[in-house]
């Protein structure tokens, strides 16, 4: 396993391709003002382009602040439109677009406000929120996200849009925000989206509970389309992630389970049928690791959709969906051997433990290192069997 130094601060969540290059520039940081840090270098937004076929890595001036919520989107060009942290929404210029400075305010969004700089440090939530088209309106777009309150009680999540319009000349303006859509759900995050099979509408799944919840996003807006029994309970809040295969005929899912009579982490794979939203033939395992990240284990398929890959902070695996028995497969492809990478000046060691994970438009996945460090994880060539 190979890695590859960037600035890159906790971790990230690009947005699921929607056509074109509209994923092909990621956001990444989690710093102060410049002014307020020691090593300049170090502060600012740092950029991820894969626009022109190589990999290509900048910094710009510093804006929203990613401690684990990002959602990216682009133009057709590749260049950022929009972006969030989950609290706010910003634009291309790394400011806060008309009515986008607030959303999701209540408890949580005053803990994670850092008031002595003005700016929201962002949810720390994986996959918490995702930019679609709207499928009515060929210049506006939802956001999709988690409201983070409720994580310390009992009560259950919410979660809610923003509907966005872009002008001509690239600027934006939230036009409706904070609605719910999905209210009581166990779902922590898990905001990833799948195009349906009409080209234009978008499917999108949570849980509450033993049940899954499928919601349709089309040009009447965003409803509960059905509901699927999930033969085991998730649990409350329950942090993990769910992906798609590229096909999006393929749905799985890696979480932390918390149901009263099992802990640990569930691995579900499932057939998923995009004209109808229905999730199918589902298998699942449990293990009992927990070397994984507060945020959830790590979840992503290769670009042909056979192999699954799936990760805790200290080892990466492969799964053959292919295969008659899909866990039979596990093939262990990576693991942590005990790199340290080191702050600008030198004086402060991390380790670079395996976070979550994310395709790249290179057909490559990234897997972001932990602990605040300036490293990512590859798998170079994810499509290939990895034997025992």
């Amino acid at each position: 396993m190979i890695r590859f130094i960037l600035s890159l601060i906790l971790v990230f969540i690009a947005t699921k391709s929607i056509s074109q290059k509209e994923d092909y520039t990621w956001i990444v940081n989690f710093s102060l003002d410049c002014n307020q840090s020691p090593f300049p270098e170090s502060c600012g937004a740092s950029i991820i382009s894969f626009k022109e076929n190589i990999v290509e890595f900048y910094k710009e001036p510093p804006g929203l602040l990613l401690s684990c919520t990002n959602a990216v989107l682009c133009n057709r060009k590749g260049d950022p439109l929009l972006y969030s942290n989950g609290m706010s929404i910003h634009g291309k210029d790394h400011l806060a677009i008309v009515n986008g400075d607030t959303i999701s305010y209540g408890v949580q969004w005053e803990r994670n406000y850092f008031e002595d700089v003005g700016k929201t440090a962002g949810f720390r939530i994986d996959t918490g929120a995702v930019f679609i088209p709207n499928p009515l309106h060929d210049n506006r777009y939802y956001l999709l996200y988690t409201n983070y309150d409720g994580i310390d009680s009992t009560d259950l999540l919410n979660k809610r849009y923003a509907d966005i319009l872009i002008n001509d000349e690239g600027t934006a303006s939230v036009l409706e925000k904070d609605v719910v859509f999905a209210d009581a759900v166990n779902s922590v995050g898990q905001m990833t989206c799948a195009q349906h099979a009409n080209g234009r509408d978008w499917w999108l799944i949570q849980n509450r509970d033993d049940t899954l919840l499928t919601y349709l996003i089309d040009p009447q807006g965003i409803q509960l389309y059905h509901k699927t029994m999930h033969e085991n309970s998730w649990g409350s809040f329950s942090p993990g992630v769910i992906k798609f295969s590229p096909s999006g005929t393929k749905l799985a899912i890696n979480h932390v389970l918390q149901s009263r009579d099992s802990m640990g982490v569930e691995l579900a794979v499932a057939d998923f049928d995009r004209c109808s939203g229905i999730v199918s033939n589902t298998n699942s395992i449990k293990t009992q690791s927990f070397a994984t990240s507060v945020f959830g284990p790590g979840l992503e398929f290769s670009s042909s959709g056979r192999f699954l890959y799936t990760n805790d902070f200290l080892k990466i695996y492969q799964y053959d969906t292919w295969a008659d028995d899909v866990f039979s497969s596990k093939t262990l492809v990576g693991e942590y051997d005990g790199y340290f990478s080191y702050n600008p000046a030198g004086n402060i060691q991390r380790e670079t433990f395996i976070a979550q994970s994310q395709r790249g438009p290179d057909g490559k996945i990234y897997l972001a290192s932990s602990n605040s460090n300036y490293y990512f994880h590859i798998i170079h060539d994810p499509d290939l069997p990895q034997n025992h």
